[in-house]
């Protein structure tokens, strides 16, 4: 791991050690220090976001950095570096208020820092950033999973889920700072073979987003699913091949779909084909939870029929 949380009893002592610290130099490289942000939105938010350009690579990180404080407290603060970790000609400065933003612009863009004449601008992400990555093998270690996905890049988050056991389940999330460190990443990683397993990586889209792209796209007949009595039993699916299986499942989800829902087969059929687009794992833990929650999951594909003047 290259992070560590420090928890202090008091926010003024941590923002001294902030103040203090941050990008004071540890084994040779500086140590970036910013406020921990468990609220995914605002954590990956642009407000306030700035790149400042034609930088002194050779320049001190800190007076940069203290540099740009002056304005108001800084969120984070990060200088560009290659795949190899040299540092490049370009920072990264996010502020809390997007107002202390634009002070910094008014009053550092064009400004003369150590020899070389500086552009301050907002910055504003370019394309995909975030990656799905699968079909590694689950006994790959967090560590090792890591390392892979920071060769391409500096991200802002990794997201592995594990089982009960604490074995991954085969697939990753990682959101790089970069769109063009994604881009590499996806280059380098599809088709790459890690123990024996040949790895799947595209760029990662919202559930929805998927489900119904694959839905609206769809050029073949679509299969319609029968209704059936009872609750589907796993001893049922033992020896079916992954179709039949899926059909199985797909007749049990339309049969409650249309017992939820007041509305026509056919749309019924759709609605039950969305949510069988869900990975059959992930569907099946739905159809054993509480009834509110494959009714909300219900509700999202009407939503979303909606929206594209499917109903």
């Amino acid at each position: 791991m290259k992070t560590a949380y420090v928890n202090f009893h008091s926010f003024d002592d941590a923002k001294r050690a902030m103040n203090k610290f941050n990008l004071t130099k540890v084994f040779g490289h500086p140590c970036r220090i910013m406020w921990t942000q468990k609220n995914r939105s605002r954590r990956e938010t642009e407000v306030g976001n700035l790149i400042v350009k034609n930088v002194d690579p050779d320049a001190d990180h800190k007076v940069l950095y203290d540099a740009f404080a002056v304005f108001d407290d800084v969120k984070s603060f990060k200088m560009g570096t290659n795949k190899l970790g040299k540092t490049l000609d370009y920072a990264f400065v996010q502020y809390w208020d997007p107002r202390s933003a634009e002070k910094a612009i008014a009053k550092m863009n064009g400004m003369i820092f150590e020899g070389k004449d500086i552009c301050v601008e907002h910055y504003k992400r370019s394309g995909f950033t975030n990656i799905f990555v699968k079909n590694f093998p689950k006994r790959t270690s967090y560590d090792a999973l890591e390392e892979i996905c920071h060769r391409f890049g500096e991200f802002t988050s990794l997201a592995i889920p594990k089982f009960e056991n604490g074995m991954n389940k085969g697939f990753l999330f990682c959101n790089y700072e970069r769109h063009e460190d994604a881009v590499e990443a996806i280059k380098s990683l599809n088709g790459m073979v890690l123990e024996g397993q040949m790895i799947t990586a595209l760029p990662h889209k919202k559930k929805e987003e998927r489900i119904l792209e694959k839905f609206v796209d769809e050029t073949v007949e679509d299969e319609k699913f029968d209704r059936r009595e009872g609750f589907i039993e796993m001893k049922e699916l033992i020896g079916l091949d992954e179709e039949d299986m899926k059909y199985e499942i797909g007749c049990f989800v339309y049969s409650l779909v249309c017992d939820m829902v007041p509305e026509s087969e056919v749309t019924c059929q759709k609605i039950s084909r969305m949510l069988m687009d869900f990975d059959i794992t992930e569907l099946l833990t739905i159809l054993e939870s509480p009834r509110e929650v494959l009714l909300s999951k219900v509700s999202e594909s009407i939503r979303m029929l909606y929206m594209k003047g499917l109903m």
